[in-house]
């Protein structure tokens, strides 16, 4: 390809010289859009400002991506090609390991940073990566993060050739911070500031210009006027440069067919712009140069301001939120529950059945079987041997297993995972579609009045049209809409962070504010899945049954597997081989030869039963689980497991505000305990299968119902992610849904009204923040209509209302949360 293209390139700076040339307009780049100079290369009818930009375009034009530029240039102002760069160190399979997020079976995912990134035609470019490279599989970006995480088949292509992909079209990753929990990158960047800077300096000279005029009331002499005339038209180049950012914005939505606030504001701009170069060359007036400068300055300070409240709510959400994950790490022969952020490297942590991998391992156990659904969305397990890497985000399906920790747990990577994992995007709101709906027609809303004033005041004289419709144009800010919601509910996210109570986005605090109906599972639950009170009755089990059990229980998350664990003696374990537990049945596993099985009597009724009677145990009203040796049913650990404290206050706050239901897979034997904690409203529903929690969700929904579920996360994953909202409640466990909305730790159930509460106090903020912004419009662009605000005072008022907003937003739902408690 590149030897056919050679042969007709041709130089543009070989003319011929014996005779004198007009001068030549200096042509774009075909690609990106640049100014070509000398070492500008054509191929046919095409022009590229370098060998890069040529190559990036042959090879879209070879990959059928030529769609690429039919995105608007200013859509696609596209990173220069940097062809040459080579990335060998990636070729050291430790160093490349660093950036590899999962590998198996020669599927590696990696996670890039890529600071170019910046437009709709960035995003649709990288991905379609695998069009480029055939080894790539999938890419997506996050736009906000600047990240591109790409899934590619290692023997097809590595990372190296990606990277270099990746720097040849323009978008050269950054390696310089691998894994990292940190910010990388300012809140607001130095281009922002250089302008804000440059109109500053403008403004303060401009004012001083203007103060001749000011002074001697538009007296001024001839000659001066003139000098301080054209002096105001030379600072008035640099300001507007300084409002390049809203010119270009104002010229790609116009170009894109839509309208954003930039319209308004740049043609407000140049009008003012216009109308001021007019009369200083025509001598009619001192022009309005130094009410431009000003509106620039106040226009880039609000502009600042924006980003850098939008960055921190960002940088809190991306960086700092946490899973309430506590792991099992092995100390000498003993065994201690430690917080997810205590874990460090070289760590050795002891995973259960069920519980996720927190963060990427060296597997110590001679196999492991790892679901990693969760990270790659196959849910076919994957065998892990000895010595082998085990990622963060699986999640264990075997026994238990032991593993040594070779990187630093990443809570923000497994934030990540769950937002983009099982997780289906909530329903759309009322109040969400209003705020996009007003916002949509606003700009044209106010050109319009603008238009119009403009027109009235031309007839009518007295004013300048020029200065209403400047006015009314810049005045007028509908960023208190979108501003309101995510400040609102971000605000509530960040107190509930505080109580371990972690929700997925803000979107589960507007779902929460419209819940009518609680469904709650039982143990793990309304019950504590430690320091029940538990009874063996049946055949007297030999220690060395006892030990059985007991490893078998040991490998299981379920409370009642660990209650059992925790009841019998602590002698030594066995290994258990073929291990597996059914969700709502039990468990089991082979143990010296021996089939040990945990479950409930309506799963082992394949097995020849013992001559116990259920009614032996009627009395105790107790939760329990019968055991099975090989093939017979020897007795049952009755269980009375303890209250959660602190249910008693959520049923009498909540009770004659919301429908409960009880959905639970034991039996009936303890709802006469649960009618005198629960409200008498609460229906009960007991030998419920996971299917069957789900059923009775949908039927409730189908009815009109919006349900939040609050379950343990082990049987209830189903129900979890039909529900509207879904509340995973944890305890000493790294066992949760990743279908989820929210994971609450088990301690804070307690402070569920408050919950629910504070998310309806944060919704009725964001309809008061409605009602304030549309006062602002109203009142300000009513003044600007009546003459009654010059330019520059309008450019002081507007950043007012996103302050007011954000202001409003935040104070009100921190002093909600105050006076709930929730400081």
């Amino acid at each position: 390809m590149n030897e056919t293209m050679d042969k007709t390139v041709t130089r543009r700076d070989a003319q011929p010289t014996d005779s004198p040339q007009p001068p030549i307009k200096t042509p774009a780049c075909s690609h990106c859009g640049d100014p070509c100079g000398k070492d500008s290369v054509r191929v046919e009818d095409k022009v590229f400002c370098c060998q890069g930009c040529r190559w990036v375009y042959q090879l879209l034009m070879d990959n059928d991506l030529s769609s690429y530029y039919a995105f608007s240039e200013e859509a696609r102002i596209t990173p220069r090609a940097r062809p040459r760069i080579r990335y060998e160190f990636l070729d050291v399979p430790d160093l490349a390991q660093r950036w590899i997020r999962f590998s198996h079976d020669g599927h590696l995912r990696t996670v890039l940073r890529v600071p170019q990134i910046h437009c709709s035609a960035c995003l649709w470019l990288l991905e379609n990566l695998p069009k480029l490279d055939h080894g790539v599989l999938t890419a997506r970006v996050n736009f906000l993060r600047k990240e591109a995480t790409i899934d590619f088949d290692e023997q097809r292509t590595s990372l190296r050739r990606i990277a270099e992909l990746l720097a040849g079209i323009g978008y050269e990753p950054d390696f310089s911070e691998p894994g990292d929990d940190v910010a990388r990158k300012a809140a607001v960047s130095r281009k922002l500031y250089v302008k804000l800077g440059v109109a500053a300096f403008c403004f303060g000279n401009s004012m001083l210009i203007a103060l001749p005029e000011y002074l001697s009331g538009g007296q001024l002499d001839t000659d001066f006027r003139r000098f301080f005339g054209w002096l105001s038209i030379l600072l008035a180049v640099p300001v507007l440069y300084s409002l390049g950012d809203f010119f270009r914005g104002a010229w790609v939505s116009l170009r894109e067919r839509s309208v954003t606030m930039d319209v308004p504001i740049s043609i407000g701009v140049l009008s003012l712009a216009v109308r001021s170069l007019h009369d200083i060359l025509t001598g009619s007036g001192p022009g309005y140069f130094d009410s431009l400068a000003g509106l620039a300055f106040f226009l880039l300070l609000g502009k600042v301001f924006q980003q850098k409240t939008f960055y921190a709510l960002s940088f809190d959400r991306n960086y700092r939120s946490y899973f309430p994950i506590a792991v099992v790490r092995r100390e000498g022969t003993a065994e201690r529950i430690v917080p997810l952020e205590n874990v460090v490297v070289g760590d050795v942590l002891r995973i259960r059945h069920g519980e996720l991998i927190p963060a990427d391992s060296e597997l110590l156990s001679p196999e492991a079987l790892v679901d990693y659904s969760f990270v790659t969305g196959e849910s076919e397990p994957v065998r892990v041997l000895h010595g082998e890497r085990l990622y963060a985000g699986g999640r264990q399906v075997g026994g238990l297993l032991e593993m040594r920790v070779v990187k630093t747990a990443s809570s923000s990577y497994l934030t990540q995972l769950w937002n983009e994992g099982a997780f289906t995007s909530a329903p759309r709101s009322l109040i969400r579609s209003l705020s996009e709906t007003t916002a949509k027609y606003f700009t044209g809303s106010i050109l319009l009045i603008a238009s119009a004033a403009a027109v009235y005041w031309q007839l009518s004289g007295g004013v300048s049209p020029v200065s209403v419709a400047v006015s009314v144009l810049i005045v007028a800010c509908g960023c208190g809409l979108p501003l309101s919601l995510p400040f609102a509910y971000g605000t509530a996210l960040r107190v509930l962070e505080k109580h371990r109570v972690f929700l997925k986005n803000d979107r589960v605090v507007e779902l929460l504010a419209g819940v009518d109906t609680i469904v709650l599972d039982k143990t793990g639950t309304l019950t504590r899945t430690t320091g029940g009170r538990i009874v063996y009755e049946g055949d007297p089990l030999s220690p060395r049954k006892q030990q059985w059990v007991r490893s078998v229980a040991r490998l299981s998350a379920h409370p009642l597997s660990r209650q059992v664990y925790e009841a019998l003696p602590a002698d030594d374990l066995w290994a258990v081989s073929s291990f597996e537990e059914i969700p709502g049945c039990g468990i089991q596993g082979v143990v010296d030869r021996h089939r040990i099985r945990l479950g409930s009597l309506a799963w082992l009724k394949g097995d020849r039963e013992h001559p116990i009677a259920d009614r032996d145990f009627d009395a105790d009203r107790r939760t329990g689980t019968y055991v099975s040796v090989d093939g017979v049913v020897v007795g049952r650990f009755g269980i009375q497991a303890l209250q959660r404290s602190g249910i008693e206050r959520v049923a009498r706050v909540l009770g004659g505000r919301y429908r409960f239901a009880v959905l639970s897979g034991d039996n009936e034997r303890e709802q006469s305990l649960l009618n005198s904690v629960l409200p008498k409203n609460t229906e009960y529903y007991f030998n419920q299968l996971p299917m069957d929690k789900l059923t009775y969700i949908g039927t409730m929904q189908k009815a009109g119902r919006t349900v939040l579920m609050i379950g343990d996360g082990l049987n209830d994953a189903g129900a979890l992610r039909q529900s509207d909202v879904g509340i995973a409640v944890t305890e000493n466990t790294a066992s949760f849904t990743p279908g989820s909305d929210a994971i609450m730790d088990a301690d804070a159930l307690p402070r569920l009204p408050e919950v629910l509460s504070l998310a309806k106090g944060a919704r009725r903020t964001v309809i008061a923040a409605f009602a304030l912004v549309g006062l602002y419009n109203l009142v300000a662009v009513g003044l600007a209509v009546q003459g009654q605000l010059s330019p520059l005072s309008a450019a002081i008022v507007m950043p007012l209302s996103s302050i007011s907003v954000v202001a409003w937003t935040v104070g009100a739902v921190s002093v909600q949360a105050r006076n709930l408690g929730l400081r």
